[in-house]
């Protein structure tokens, strides 16, 4: 390269243009010549010199102002300045101004010769830094660009435990930006129940083979409360699970009495699908062994039961008729009545057993759990068991327009009096029983069940401040004959199996929550049927909610809600309509006037209910509109409200509150209020 450069003379005088010019191709160097500033300016415009020899008084201008223009426009020409009459004031400005050197005339060829083959070696020395700098550059940005973009966390830790840095993928991951991660200790992305764990894994001092690697540890998630979405409750877990990989930094040579610590880095990767996938193997493979036990013990016991049925028909009817027979002083009627409560009791026991075999439920029917809750909380078992348990208190928190449900009042009733019963009987210092019912819109997943139907069901809760169910126990209580009471005195071991199959042949599910010595908490839920809802007569006459052939418009997801709300508004005198989407609604008001929407929040895939409310009233400022969601009253139902939404109403509703709100928004009456639950 040092002999195929380009020089630029830059000089008023010919002949030592001439003769620089050439001695230097003599040294097979490729050069030109030019006697005015401007021409120079023109040369490197029209192509690249390696180096420049610029003479400091020219006569359009001088060398100093010259060096500007060479750095501004060929930045990479090394520049020489030559003069007759340099100072030390001159050469320091030339320097400052970016020449390489400077040479005062008169000077000797071999001197020139040799600067200028110093400023080819500086030139490219730099040029070679330019080349590794750019490189290292691009490096940097595709390390950024992998480690910023990798599913995986990648963090580093200071000697103290705090992030230095963290990728952009905690964000996603734990709900953290990176900004807000970095300077906070490692502890406060850990688990609780991790924390210990933690010391020696996630903020690893160690190296190599010892370090950590495929370590699992819990980090929390962040949930901001702006998250009340479909999606965020259906990944609604507090932590995820991550396999660690991390190891210690350290400077000098690794020498173990120099090496000082500097701090941790690793790797942290997502393996929560995973987990839930191990676990739900496990769990159907537990249940498909539960299902093979209970198919061969249900078999038995529908076969015992059905002989015992025919036995204790005798046991049960004979007493009754040889009462009819003897005198009411009779010493022998005593005996008689013990023997048939004795068989009472034992057809109850067999009942049990038909509903193990899943052989109980002979037939259904549209019920409401409140009334048969009523029934048994005045029955003569329910005051039997007060008086076992006189230091227990029964609380009940009812909903008023409870929904319907389709299944066995008998089936319904023995599980009631078994939840209640088991509560009684974990307090023996006595206690409290709380019983609540309530209308739910689910769409969560529910402990224990992979996939729940999303929709409208009853909630039955019995909870009790007893001696709690340990892990363990909550495993197996449902199984057929387990239990911790003494055998023949309080319990067969079926009442919990009763409960589980009547759940399964209602269709719906149960959850269970406990803490030992705090007390337990028992969750079912029985799809809605919208059959003969019974009618209060104290509530509106049908009269004051039916429709006036009024156009609505219900936006919905769910195509079954779309089926329910449309039956229920066409029964009540209304023009139904009905759209999957917000998009949908926007389309089909843009070509068809609606007098009311009845507007869903939350909508997946696809805008919202709020979304799709402004969207619509930039066609139709005046639209009326009622909100039906699932979730609580919301940021976004508060936002259409101000916008001129009606009132709330949350599902399930029944036809008496989505009537009763639809007249008052057909009224005007957009208080922005919710219709009471």
């Amino acid at each position: 390269m040092l002999s195929q450069a380009r020089i630029l003379i830059v000089d008023d005088e010919p002949r030592l243009c001439e003769s620089l010019k050439l001695l230097l191709e003599r040294q097979s160097y490729e050069v030109d010549s030019v006697s005015r500033g401007e021409d120079a300016l023109n040369a490197i415009e029209r192509a690249h010199f390696d180096i420049a020899l610029v003479d400091l008084m020219l006569p359009d201008m001088r060398g100093h102002r010259l060096i500007d223009h060479f750095t501004a426009r060929s930045p990479s020409t090394c520049i020489i300045l030559m003069t007759g009459n340099a100072s030390l004031d001159t050469a320091v400005l030339a320097l400052r101004k970016g020449a390489y050197d400077y040479l005062r005339k008169p000077f000797e060829f071999d001197e020139l010769l040799k600067t200028i083959q110093n400023a080819l070696q500086q030139k490219e020395l730099k040029d070679e830094n330019r080349v590794i700098n750019h490189a290292l550059e691009l490096s940097q940005q595709q390390y950024e660009y992998l480690v910023q973009n990798s599913p995986d966390i990648i963090y580093t830790l200071d000697h103290t435990g705090r992030f230095t840095f963290i990728s952009n993928s905690a964000e996603h991951l734990i709900g953290m930006k990176s900004e807000e991660i970095v300077g906070k200790h490692y502890t406060q992305i850990i688990h609780d129940e991790d924390q210990d764990r933690a010391q020696w894994s996630f903020n690893e001092r160690r190296t190599g083979k010892r370090a950590t690697s495929g370590f699992e540890i819990r980090l929390r998630v962040d949930k901001p409360d702006h998250q009340n979405t479909a999606a965020s409750c259906k990944n609604a877990d507090d932590h995820i699970i991550v396999e660690l990989k991390a190891t210690g930094m350290y400077d000098g040579a690794m020498i173990s009495d120099s090496k000082k610590f500097l701090g941790t880095h690793g790797v942290a990767r997502d393996i929560s699908k995973r987990k839930k996938a191990e676990q739900a193997k496990q769990l159907l493979e537990t249940r498909l062994q539960r299902a093979n036990k209970m198919e061969a013990i249900g078999t038995l016991a529908g076969g015992v039961a059905h002989d015992l049925n025919n036995i204790l028909s005798g046991i049960v009817s004979y007493p009754e008729l040889l009462l009819m027979q003897v005198e009411g002083d009779s010493p022998l009627r005593k005996p008689i009545l013990t023997m048939q409560e004795t068989g009472k009791r034992a057809a109850a026991i067999v009942q049990d057993l038909l509903t193990l075999s899943r052989r109980g439920v002979t037939s259904t029917e549209v019920m409401n759990i409140n009334k048969i809750l009523s029934e048994y909380l005045h029955s003569h078992e329910f005051n039997r068991l007060k008086s076992y348990h006189p230091s227990v208190s029964v609380e009940t928190n009812l909903e008023e327009d409870l929904l319907n449900i389709c299944g066995s009042p008998i089936h319904i009733s023995k599980t009631i009096m078994n939840l209640v019963s088991n509560a009684a009987e974990a307090m023996p210092e006595g206690g409290k029983i709380s019983i609540r019912t309530a209308n739910r819109y689910a769409d969560c997943a529910i402990k224990g069940y992979e996939d729940v139907r999303e929709g409208e069901y009853v909630v039955l809760d019995v909870s009790d401040t007893g001696i709690g169910i340990s892990r363990e126990d909550q495993e197996q209580i449902f199984e057929p004959f387990y239990t911790k009471k003494v055998m023949g005195r309080s319990g067969t071991g079926l009442g919990m199996t009763v409960v589980w199959g009547t759940i399964k042949d209602h269709n719906g599910y149960i959850d269970i929550s406990s803490t030992v010595g705090k007390g337990t908490r028992f969750t079912l839920y029985f799809p809605v049927t919208r059959k003969e809802a019974v009618k209060n007569p104290t509530r509106p006459a049908i009269e004051d909610y039916r429709g006036k052939g009024e156009a609505v418009l219900v936006v919905d997801d769910v195509r079954e809600q779309r089926e329910i709300a449309s039956a229920m508004l066409e029964q009540l005198g209304y023009c139904v309509n009905s759209v999957p989407s917000g998009e949908a609604a926007v389309e089909f008001v843009s070509g068809d006037n609606v007098d009311l929407l009845v507007l869903d929040m939350i909508m997946d895939p696809g805008i919202d209910g709020l979304e799709t409310y402004r969207r619509i009233l930039e066609k139709n400022p005046n639209q009326k509109a009622v909100i039906a969601s699932g979730f609580s009253q919301s940021k976004l139902v508060k936002e259409a409200q101000k916008l001129g939404a009606g009132e709330y109403v949350k599902k399930p509703y029944t036809m008496e509150k989505i009537g009763m709100a639809l007249r008052r928004a057909m009224a005007g009456n957009n208080g922005g209020t919710s219709f009471p639950n």
